[in-house]
């Protein structure tokens, strides 16, 4: 290689280092610059301190009086009331993950009576303690002028902060609210065999099958395509087939709409049972199979109507420890045909379609 060439291939090695370390020195002072930022806007969050890890949960709010929930080995949490209670923790850990870093908007000093934030005998409070013994309470009172609300730490009453509405959200329930719903299975002519509707009447459906040879579009039998076979399904009733009934139609829909909208009562005594209709309910009984194969037995008692919530009072498999609602569209049919009768419910069905009709 002639000096020249060598001479042009140093400089141009030299150029492309510069460029290099340029480019490097604007990376790195990028990367300060940033982390200087993060650092300064970091600086000036303001967060409000309670525990780490909290075990023990207590809250009290417009909605409940005060409800204590302990967590257990598994990290899930019962309800310190009655351990039988089957919870829905869901918002006790919103509620700590809410905690963990609970960012203010302000802070201020408390310039006017704690009257004025609300917190004198504040809406809401929210106690927390960890393992080792060491707790936290939080009030929480108004909202400001900008939606968020009023908090103080307990034994700091001269701090207020302004917090979002997250936990104040949360802790606005009742302990029925967190109660697991059951479900209902899902029940089709499929995998039902029988089910009966008991109330001053009763009503006894079965079902039936036959496998059905459907001929194919493409020809006849004669043709040598091969018929395809399905399986057809009856509800009957005393041996007749009402699978085509109106009314027919509302009794198996609403055997597989049930469902359960909220816990009504938890372990009521005898007096409660009768004030919900449950010391007399209409039955119902359906047998099926479950998805594993098994036969299986599953029983709904549906007792008096709430109009406040347009719903029954049911309970499930005769467990009177939970009394559910149930929304009325679900169970309206067995209702009627419990009290008048599968034939007179159908007959008003078919005077109800013609009506529809003319």
């Amino acid at each position: 290689m002639s000096k020249k060439k060598q001479k042009q291939l140093i400089g141009m090695l030299i150029a492309l280092l510069a460029v290099i370390l340029l480019l490097l020195g604007i990376t790195a002072g990028n990367i300060i610059s940033d982390y200087l930022d993060a650092a300064e806007e970091e600086a000036a969050r303001i967060y409000v301190e309670t525990v780490d890890s909290p075990t023990t949960l207590t809250f009290s709010s417009p909605s409940t009086e005060a409800l204590t929930f302990l967590e257990t080995d598994d990290e899930t949490w019962t309800y310190d009331g009655d351990s039988d209670f089957d919870l829905d923790d869901s918002t006790v850990t919103t509620i700590v993950s809410a905690l963990e870093e609970l960012e203010a908007t302000y802070s201020f000093t408390a310039a006017e009576e704690l009257s004025s934030y609300g917190l004198e005998e504040p809406d809401y409070t929210l106690t927390v303690s960890d393992s080792d013994g060491s707790s936290a309470t939080l009030y929480i009172g108004t909202t400001s002028a900008d939606g968020d609300y009023y908090a103080m730490l307990e034994g700091d009453s001269e701090t207020i902060y302004t917090i979002d509405s997250t936990l104040a959200t949360a802790m606005d329930v009742t302990l029925y609210d967190m109660a697991n719903l059951p479900s209902w299975p899902d029940l089709d002519e499929e995998n039902v065999s029988t089910f009966s509707v008991t109330g001053a009447t009763e009503t006894t459906v079965t079902v039936t099958s036959a496998t059905v040879e459907v001929e194919s579009d493409d020809g006849d039998a004669s043709s040598g395509v091969e018929p395809e076979v399905t399986t057809e399904y009856y509800w009957m009733l005393d041996g007749e087939d009402i699978t085509e009934d109106a009314f027919c139609e509302e009794l198996t829909d609403d055997l597989d709409g049930v469902s359960f909208t909220a816990l009504a009562a938890f372990k009521p005594d005898s007096d409660a049972l009768t004030e919900y209709g449950l010391d007399d309910p209409v039955e119902v009984y359906v047998s099926y199979e479950s998805d594993d194969g098994e036969k299986v037995t599953v029983t709904l008692s549906v007792g008096a109507y709430s109009e406040d919530d347009d719903a029954y009072y049911c309970i499930l498999n005769s467990d009177t420890t939970c009394v559910y609602l149930c929304d009325s569209g679900d169970v309206d049919s067995f209702i009627l045909c419990a009290a008048q009768g599968y034939a007179q419910a159908q007959a008003d069905a078919e005077a109800a379609e013609e009506a529809e009709e003319e």
